[in-house]
């Protein structure tokens, strides 16, 4: 009898190792696991391609094939604002520069507005 005793106690021994093991590594995750997609990284290409080269997004898109013109524009959106200015703001006085342009489209009057900052030290 005493000989059984031991011996469950030994299998309740490992038991609880393994249990306490088991929880280690459950603290390793901290609470619930994400929902959702994995976040995407901003394609400094797709920038280059709109804005350097003056392609269209929908144009990428068809060439692209299994992305929509919409994930791409908001892609874009993205890596807009994830890009940094190159330069920094002038220092000073500034002069703001304007200019209209009108123009007749499909029987209506546009006008589009032209505007620029530059300071007036001339950098």
């Amino acid at each position: 009898m005493g000989n059984r005793l031991a011996v469950r106690r030994k299998y309740t021994n490992l038991a609880a190792k393994e249990n306490s093991v088991h929880c280690v590594k459950k603290r390793g995750q901290s609470g619930r696991k994400k929902r959702g997609r994995k976040p995407k990284r901003v394609n400094p290409n797709l920038l280059d391609k709109v804005l350097g080269k003056g392609q269209k997004v929908a144009h990428i898109a068809d060439r692209k094939g299994s992305v929509g013109s919409q994930a791409l524009s908001y892609r874009l959106k993205k890596a807009m604002t994830a890009k940094s200015r190159s330069n920094e703001y002038p220092i000073g006085w500034l002069m703001l520069i304007a200019d209209a342009l009108w123009f007749e489209l499909d029987g209506k009057r546009w006008t589009l507005y032209l505007l620029a900052v530059r300071s007036t030290t001339g950098g």
